[in-house]
C-alpha cells in the first residue's frame, strides 16, 4: 500500500513538474492587419512641437492633446527625424554619399 501511495505521489509530481506537463501551444497570431499610418496632420505635429519647445506642456500631454504619436513627437524634438522628411539626418547623409558615388561611377 505504501508503494502505491508513493507511486501515485511520484506520478502526480512528475505531471506537475516534469516535461510531460507542457503549456498548451500559444494561439496563432492574428492575420496581418493593415497598419494605420500617418493619421495626423502636419499642422498638428508642428503645434505639438511648438508647445513642447515653448515649455507650455510636456511631450506626453502634447502628443495626447494634438493627436500625434508620442514617439514620433519625441524623435522630431530630439532631432532624430527632421520635420518634413521621412528619414533622419544620418540616413540622409548616407543616401547623399551613395548618390554622389553612383554619379561619379557613371561619369567615369
Amino acid at each position: 500500500m505504501r508503494e502505491s501511495i508513493l507511486s501515485a505521489v511520484m506520478a502526480r509530481t512528475k505531471k506537475k513538474c516534469g516535461k510531460e506537463n507542457k503549456r498548451p501551444a500559444a494561439k496563432a497570431t492574428p492575420p496581418n492587419r493593415p497598419r494605420k499610418l500617418r493619421l495626423w496632420s502636419d499642422e498638428a505635429m508642428v503645434g505639438a512641437m511648438k508647445a513642447v519647445k515653448e515649455g507650455r506642456m510636456g511631450v506626453n500631454r502634447s502628443a495626447l492633446e494634438f493627436g500625434v504619436p508620442r514617439i514620433t513627437l519625441k524623435n522630431r524634438i530630439a532631432g532624430r527625424v527632421v520635420h518634413g522628411t521621412n528619414i533622419g539626418p544620418r540616413w540622409e547623409g548616407l543616401y547623399v554619399k551613395y548618390v554622389v558615388a553612383c554619379l561619379i561611377d557613371v561619369a567615369d
